[in-house]
């Protein structure tokens, strides 16, 4: 594998630069990274450039050779702007390298200690105040607002945040920055007492709206000279600061600020390379010690980290560029031992998303690794090279606004709606993410014409906070629970699924459990891996073989049919109980309709596909287990809540029943005391029966053709509330009937 082509691009993203390197192969694998040069790093693409002729044609999986090569070349210039272009090619050659071995950046180096990684929310205000127009949010213009604002960050899961020097100037806030001469007051950085008073006054709003438990840390930059620095210690005393952040190049003069301060110190963000970090160590001079890894680069990163620990001090990650500098930052975080915790920019320009072809997941304020090869994030080039208007909001805005909460799709993290839009061509609408909770998804919502519900619960008042003109709610997936159908019914809004995208996985699925469970599968493979090789023949003699035997479905919507299709060659008898199909419909399928009680005393095995609808809740209890033959096996690949799971539980503990297997739980993810962990009669799977290749793409699709059809005033093909059609302006246009509904 050789390097063929190294390339820089510029992205707009509002008040800076977002800079990518592209380095391709001979063998069509592409690495990237991200750099930044919007902050004292003027001409960095250029020295990139300079170098790239020493890359032409080596193997890029060699990067520390490479790199110290580079290093070599730049000696008589070390640091600065030569340190951070080896960095950001160093990052791009690990991104290559994880590719080349399809496993992930981390994995080269041990794998993750962690993999999910506390973040605190950065520059808390500090974007709000100065570009809240651009970000489309609301502005801060009082302590009042910056506090209303710190309760939201808690509310969003987030366990700390950092923020900055915001003096309240003229009754309005604004931003202090005189360090890096964005604000008067530079070259001499002085403190006053009025400052101090009103950093006194923010520090009191915040620790206020968050409460004693929730972290606050302070950057104040190079904003000040020593003096300051201590005035500046002394005054946040009271508000039980996480950690002070100062910036100086001055380890003795940090030193002493330390030993005076009330609260932990963080520095050295600004410091490239162990060189340049071993006096602040020598000196004691940190508590924490932050580290820019897009600068200094992954690999000389993790070096300076080790040398941190040898003077027990953890580390974190300078990080406050885009997506995929954070994934790079998560990287360092995973595999770090003395890992404190990382920074990130939540705040940013509204189109930065559509730079990458993912982005990240965040959860309860922790960044959830990336499981792909290199770093999990790859660059969208087409928009990274797509002029600034096309990205900006002086964009042409589209007659259709399909409204959706930011984040996740289903079980696929991360935007991008390609799929979803492709069925939407030609209409003039465009899915539009906004805030993930109720309130702030209303009022995101009050133009949409549709909405796409995933990521959050649809509940009744943010139902009842949609407009008039909203068309219809449309999900992704084939349970409905997540929105409140009846909510919607009394608004006359139709709610669709997806009932027919996954058939064929899930009854695959439930065959598969069905087999195994049947002859053993699990406890066949242990006793061969076990040298019990001559154990596995008698342990089957006691089981019947499966030809006659009878399967009996609890509903008979299109998966269970589906089933029946699959168990009809094995010999199985198929029965079935659903009190909402009409009976001459099973016979059709070569089945038998039977009573609840029937169907849980006759089968051999039980095969559950009720919907998640509240009158199929616990459908399955105690009384409906002791039904059923003591041979027989459990099978749910529906929804874990329609079945009681303690009786259930009670069942396979009692011998009532001899086996199950579960792709759905009562609670998921199960918590560690759950019985049916430790079982050796029970076959569990992660929820993934629908889980294919074919599984994403297609329910994609289908969500953009639910939405198409209502964007142009018709009917929805899969309507789980189809009694509001009739008084909607949607026309019928389907010149065959429709089977709607979740158990359709």
């Amino acid at each position: 594998m050789k390097i063929e082509r190294v390339e820089t691009f510029q992205a707009d993203a509002g008040w800076r630069m977002f800079s990518f390197l592209k380095v391709t192969t001979d063998d069509g694998i592409i690495g990237w990274s991200e750099f930044n040069e919007s902050f004292g790093s003027i001409g960095l693409s250029d020295v990139i450039r300079g170098l790239s002729p020493v890359l032409i044609g080596r193997d890029p999986r060699r990067y520390e050779q490479i790199t110290q090569h580079l290093h070599v070349l730049t000696r008589q210039s070390r640091g600065g702007i030569n340190q951070q272009a080896i960095a950001a090619i160093e990052n791009a050659l690990l991104d290559v390298a994880g590719k080349a071995y399809g496993v992930p950046v981390y994995a080269l180096f041990g794998g993750p200690i962690r993999d999910r990684i506390p973040v605190y929310w950065s520059h808390f205000g500090t974007y709000r105040v100065r570009s809240a127009a651009l970000m489309g949010v609301p502005a801060l213009d009082s302590y009042n607002d910056l506090a209303h604002h710190a309760e939201e960050v808690k509310r969003a899961g987030f366990r700390a945040l950092k923020t900055n020097i915001i003096p309240a100037d003229g009754g309005r806030l604004a931003s202090y920055v005189p360090g890096f001469g964005r604000t008067p007051g530079w070259p001499e950085l002085n403190w006053d007492n009025k400052l101090l008073l009103g950093l006194g006054e923010q520090l009191g709003a915040i620790r206020a709206a968050v409460g004693p438990e929730m972290g606050i840390h302070l950057d104040i930059n190079f904003n000040f000279k020593t003096e300051g620095f201590k005035r500046i210690a002394e005054t946040v005393a009271p508000f039980n600061l996480t950690w002070l952040e100062i910036d100086t190049h001055d380890a003795p003069a940090l030193a002493e600020i330390k030993r005076g301060a009330p609260c932990p110190i963080a520095s050295c963000e600004t410091l490239h390379g162990r060189r340049e970090f071993k006096p602040f160590f020598d000196h004691y001079a940190t508590d924490v010690a932050i580290i820019d890894v897009i600068w200094n680069g992954l690999n000389e990163s993790l070096k300076i980290a080790s040398m941190a620990d040898v003077y027990e001090v953890n580390v974190a990650p300078h990080n406050f560029y885009g997506h995929l500098c954070s994934a790079i930052s998560a990287t360092f975080s995973a595999i770090v031992p003395n890992f404190r915790v990382m920074e990130i920019d939540i705040d940013s320009a509204p189109w930065r998303d559509e730079f990458y072809v993912t982005v990240p997941t965040i959860e309860n304020g922790e960044f959830v690794l990336p499981k792909g090869p290199g770093w999990g994030i790859d660059v969208n080039e087409k928009a990274v090279r797509a002029p600034a208007a096309a990205l900006k909001g002086d964009r042409h805005l589209a007659k259709y606004k399909i409204a959706t909460p930011a984040g996740a799709s289903f079980t696929v993290a991360g935007g991008g709606y390609d799929l979803e839009m492709e069925p939407l061509e030609g209409l003039d609408a465009e899915i539009v993410e906004g805030p993930a909770d109720e309130d702030g998804f209303i009022k995101f919502a009050q133009d949409a014409d549709a909405v796409y519900a995933k990521g959050i619960r649809f509940t009744k008042k943010i139902i009842d906070g949609l407009p008039e003109r909203c068309r219809g709610i449309i999900l992704g997936s084939v349970g409905v629970d997540s929105v409140d159908v009846k909510a919607a019914t009394e608004r006359g809004i139709p709610v669709t699924n997806c009932p027919d995208t996954f058939i064929e996985e899930v009854a695959d699925h439930a065959m598969m459990l069905l087999l195994s469970a049947f002859r053993r599968t699990i406890e066949q493979d242990r006793m061969v891996r076990e040298g019990k090789w001559r154990e596995g023949r008698p342990a089957l003699l006691q089981i019947p073989r499966l030809m006659g035997q009878t399967l009996g479905l609890v509903a008979f919507g299109h998966v269970a049919r589906a089933v029946t299709r699959r168990a009809k060659p094995f010999g199985l008898r198929v029965i079935a109980y659903d009190p909402f199909i009409e009976e001459l419909v099973m016979v059709e399928h070569g089945v038998v309709p039977c009573t609840l009680e029937e169907v849980m005393s006759q089968s051999d095995f039980v095969s559950m596909h009720a919907p998640a609808r509240p009158e199929a809740e616990g459908l399955l209890g105690e009384k409906h287990f002791r039904l059923m033959k003591k041979t027989a096996i459990f099978i749910n690949t529906g929804r874990g809540p329609t079945v009681q799971e303690a009786a259930l539980i009670k069942a396979l503990e009692e011998k009532w029943i001899a086996y199950a297997g579960l792709d759905v739980l009562e609670i998921e993810p199960p918590g560690n005391n759950n019985p049916l962990l430790k079982m050796d009669n029970v076959i569990l799977s992660a929820h993934t029966a629908s889980a294919s290749a074919r599984f994403d793409p297609a329910r994609k699709r289908h969500v953009g053709r639910e939405l198409a059809l209502v964007l142009e005033g018709k009917w929805p093909m899969s309507c789980v509330n189809p009694a509001v059609l009739q008084n909607t302006r949607l026309r019928r246009w389907q010149p065959v009937s429709m089977e709607r509904g979740p158990n359709s």
